[in-house]
């Protein structure tokens, strides 16, 4: 299953998460992508610490929060 995820999302022009802020700093059994590998990530909040903030800006991931 990760193995059909991951291909998915590497045969895609763009892909996106969309995803609230609870599953934020939660670790997961197995890792399928990084933040960094979406186009952009949709969430609810906009609450990030600044160290989050500051990782997000050296990983150039696009945000958008709604």
């Amino acid at each position: 299953k990760v193995f059909q995820k991951q291909a998915i999302n590497s045969s895609a022009s763009e892909v996106y998460l969309v995803t609230d802020f609870s599953k934020f700093h939660k670790q997961a059994l197995h890792r399928i992508n990084s933040l960094s590998d979406f186009t952009a990530v949709i969430t609810t909040e906009t609450a990030f610490s600044e160290e989050d903030k500051k990782l997000i800006a050296k990983k150039h991931i696009n945000m958008v929060v709604v």
